[in-house]
């Protein structure tokens, strides 16, 4: 299959079992998974729709995210990003821990990391508006570097920012507390 086009729906995985998108995933409305397991996005998640995913396993982006009007996790599980590169047009909540497993670039308006933020792996922020990460960052498995871009804020609220290399800081850091 070449790849896979939804205007908006749903995905509903009974107990136990696992979603797998195999092929590309072009995304014009709304769109939610739901699944008792994991949740697996194999290859590229593009379009101007709004990516809703709610599981309680592992969430893993094996393929970069471009172009989404909006991206959402739940509470429940982890999210893994994989692919290299998540762009939205609006912006992205993960309310779970997320682990990076490839140098990522994030841009976008907005963003918020509600959780933790681990990885040995770079992170590139190009947001034009507020970066905010609740959690720790690198608190479990530091990152390799952290860099931001100038436009917008960053905003770190979880006590700690580790990383194995450096950390720059372009635009204004605000440093609270939970």
């Amino acid at each position: 299959m070449a790849g896979i086009t939804t205007g908006g729906g749903s995905v509903t995985i009974t107990a136990g079992s696992t979603a797998a998108f195999i092929s590309p995933l072009t995304i014009s409305g709304p769109f939610l998974v739901t699944a008792a397991g994991n949740s697996t996005f194999n290859a590229v998640i593009s379009g101007g729709g709004a990516l809703t995913v709610n599981t309680a396993g592992v969430t893993r982006f094996n393929g970069a995210i471009s172009g989404l009007g909006s991206l959402l996790t739940n509470t429940g599980g982890s999210t893994v990003l994989a692919g290299g590169a998540l762009g939205v047009s609006g912006s992205f909540l993960f309310n779970d821990p997320v682990t990076l497993e490839a140098a990522t670039t994030i841009s976008g308006p907005t963003g918020r990391f509600n959780s933790t933020l681990d990885g040995a792996q770079a992170l590139n922020v190009i947001l034009s508006g507020d970066a905010v990460f609740v959690g720790a960052v690198g608190g479990t498995q530091r990152l390799a570097s952290i860099t931001t871009d100038s436009a917008g804020r960053t905003l770190f609220y979880g006590g700690s920012v580790l990383t194995t290399g450096a950390q720059a800081y372009n635009d204004a850091v605000l440093l609270g507390t939970n």
